[in-house]
């Protein structure tokens, strides 16, 4: 089992603004490597509200690297490790977007959510919140700290795998109604829910004699889009 839990924090709304990346490197169910860096965004602009979460603002980050100079010494990693985060669809968007805005190729590999596993790991939590269940499990954090969030996604993530016998990061697939997500040059797959019992039309004993031919939706197709 190996896996490398990222966090990102972002200077305001544009996903492509990360200014701060943490990593911690997870082998064999033991973190071997814990690793951070401060980011410039690209116009180096921040929203106050963000910064009241995380602390960060421009002056903090004004000597530091672009993203476009610390992924060359992150690239490997990436393209080696699968990697995990809470909330996977935002620290993912963060990197997709990121890597966009300096012309960047994505790495080829595959994620998963720590969010999503522990909502069927441990049932009944009162919330999924990374802030929670480190309170629920004595897992020490910094909130809103790339590193320190990180850190307890790759805890966590130790935790359930442990729990379930899962050794290798693509058997979670078989233990959890989870899709693995994707990234790769030219694209990417998001990680989402599947529905291994669900019903399915082609399931139903339709008695097709009861078809009313006058109903407005008759042979009609129905697209829904939004949310519901």
């Amino acid at each position: 089992m190996k896996f490398i839990a990222l966090d990102f924090e972002t200077a305001n709304s544009e996903r492509g603004s990360a200014c701060e990346i943490g990593l911690v490197k997870v082998e064999n169910f033991k973190i071997v490597e814990k690793i951070s860096f401060l980011i410039k965004p690209k116009d180096n602009y921040f929203d106050f509200y963000n910064t009241e979460i995380h602390g960060i603002d421009e002056k903090t980050v004004e000597n530091e690297l672009e993203f476009n100079e610390i992924y060359k010494l992150l690239k490997s990693d990436f393209e080696n490790y699968p990697l995990i985060a809470h909330y996977a669809t935002f620290d993912m968007s963060v990197l997709r977007h990121t890597l966009d805005l300096y012309n960047i190729d994505y790495p080829k590999t595959i994620y998963s959510c720590t969010y999503q596993l522990a909502k069927q790991a441990f049932k009944g939590e009162f919330s999924y919140r990374l802030d929670a269940l480190c309170k629920n499990y004595g897992i020490k954090l910094e909130h809103h700290r790339a590193l320190s969030d990180a850190n307890a996604c790759a805890e966590i993530a130790i935790k359930i795998f442990k729990e379930k016998g899962i050794t290798k990061f693509e058997n979670i697939e078989q233990e959890f109604d989870l899709k693995l997500g994707k990234l790769f040059r030219g694209g990417f797959k998001g990680s989402v829910k599947t529905f291994k019992n669900s019903l399915k039309l082609s399931d139903l004993d339709i008695d097709e004699t009861k078809f009313n031919s006058e109903n407005p939706f008759y042979s009609q197709k129905v697209v829904f889009t939004g949310t519901l």
